[in-house]
């Protein structure tokens, strides 16, 4: 989950880097990287979430995660798509969403880094 957290940080705020009119590669390559580190997240934050249940409550548990991501998303599109409409060009508020987003998943590697493992 932590190297996933960090190449999907790494790979939005990579984007913000690319400037107005990049080459292809200085796109792809950090689009690679954040849509990879969304593969490698969600599965093992599903994982995490399901081993951490009991066993009798493991269909709550998926139930809760899978509601959380949903919501998360809505709540994601939405604050970022506000971001992005507030600044004067498009471009302008389409770094700044960038960034938020690549800082969210920072700091979601920064807690996961955190968290005491369970042993």
């Amino acid at each position: 989950m932590l190297t996933g957290l960090l190449l999907g940080g790494a790979g939005l705020i990579g984007l913000v880097a690319a400037g107005t009119h990049p080459p292809y590669l200085v796109l792809v390559l950090p689009m690679i990287a954040a849509g990879s580190g969304m593969a490698l997240t969600m599965p093992a934050a599903t994982s995490a979430v399901m081993e951490s249940a009991p066993a009798d409550r493991g269909g709550i548990a998926s139930g809760v995660i899978n509601a959380a991501r949903q919501a998360g998303e809505v709540l994601g599109v939405a604050v970022l798509g506000s971001l992005v409409s507030v600044r004067a060009t498009f471009v302008g508020g389409l770094r700044v969403g960038l960034i938020v987003a690549g800082c969210a998943f920072l700091a979601g590697a920064a807690l996961v880094s955190a968290w005491p493992a369970r042993g």
